[in-house]
């Protein structure tokens, strides 16, 4: 199934493959029954650099089954005083 991702711009630099940054929007291939943490490693992001995640529109836990075409928005953590 295929996955569409878009990254804040903190996490584009980050990516595991960094062919893939460009506008932060990608295409991602993923088996079907996966998750969220398993996107999360096929982009080689760990959770602590992950703070946000909206799929379609929607915040959602890290545990939620994504399906194909679904729209997936991660964001880093946000920080300030």
């Amino acid at each position: 199934m295929i996955i569409k991702v878009q990254l804040s711009d903190v996490l584009k630099d980050k990516l595991r493959n960094k062919s893939q940054t460009g506008s932060g929007q990608l295409n991602i291939e993923l088996n079907h029954g996966s998750t969220l943490y398993d996107l999360f490693d096929e982009l080689g992001l760990s959770v602590s650099q992950v703070g946000l995640v909206t799929l379609n529109g929607k915040q959602v836990n890290y545990k939620h089954l994504i399906s194909d075409q679904d729209q997936v928005r991660i964001f880093s953590p946000m920080s300030g005083g």
